[in-house]
């Protein structure tokens, strides 16, 4: 299929499978039948040329999974600098970062849900995941700029319309994990990159009066 644009601009986002070591071309665990599709392990590869962009979204994962509190962030399978390909305008020039993979993300289900808020038990998840997140990236030192619902994804649930016409939220979303650290920065430093929708009021301002390069992230939660 074709790729997504990550927010970063120049990462391209696929979505693929692992493939079966002994049968190359097949997903593991699937046996041709309908009942083994659900064995089979999903992953997203982020696929770019800004290989510094890369490898500081590699050691924030590995920083925020190694320090005192872990968070809930998607697991890194695997990080590939000078990914070879037959294009030659591509080959060797881009990095990899494959994790795992999810089957929507909050945006996308409130979007469903056409305005209507969470509420119940799949709010506590969702508030439980993105504060234990918050409390990862903190307690290494660091500030998550890109702190967004887009950016928390639903991990083996995919239950999307049953989510949808959940109202009071019974049901819960127990596999919500956070995504793309890419702009994750060392606390007291410089964004190096923001969405509008995220952005703190004291960053929007200072962007608005021409002042940004001097604003220095803290943390804010």
């Amino acid at each position: 299929g074709k790729p997504q644009q990550s927010s970063g601009r120049q990462a391209k986002i696929w979505e693929a499978y692992e493939s079966d070591p002994n049968q190359p071309g097949i997903p593991s665990g699937y046996d041709g039948t309908n009942a083994s599709i659900s064995k089979v392990k999903r992953v997203t590869i982020k696929l770019s040329p800004d290989v510094d962009r890369m490898r500081l979204e590699e050691a924030n994962y590995n920083k925020v999974q190694s320090g005192l509190f872990s968070g809930r962030f998607v697991s890194k399978i695997e990080y590939t600098p000078g990914v070879p390909s037959s294009d030659r305008n591509v080959d060797g020039k881009c990095t990899a970062l494959v994790i795992e993979a999810g089957e929507y993300d909050l945006k996308a289900l409130l979007s469903a849900r056409k305005g209507m808020p969470l509420r119940g038990r799949a709010l506590r998840d969702a508030a439980a995941s993105a504060g234990q997140c918050i409390q990862a990236v903190h307690s290494s030192n660091l500030v998550w700029t890109d702190l967004k619902t887009e950016n928390f994804i639903v991990i083996g649930n995919n239950n999307l319309n049953e989510e949808v016409n959940d109202v009071n939220g019974k049901m819960g979303l127990p596999g919500v994990k956070g995504i793309d650290l890419e702009s994750v920065i060392p606390v007291r430093n410089n964004p190096i990159d923001y969405t509008p929708e995220a952005a703190p009021p004291e960053f929007a301002r200072a962007l608005l009066a021409g002042e940004a390069p001097g604003v220095l992230f803290g943390f804010f939660f």
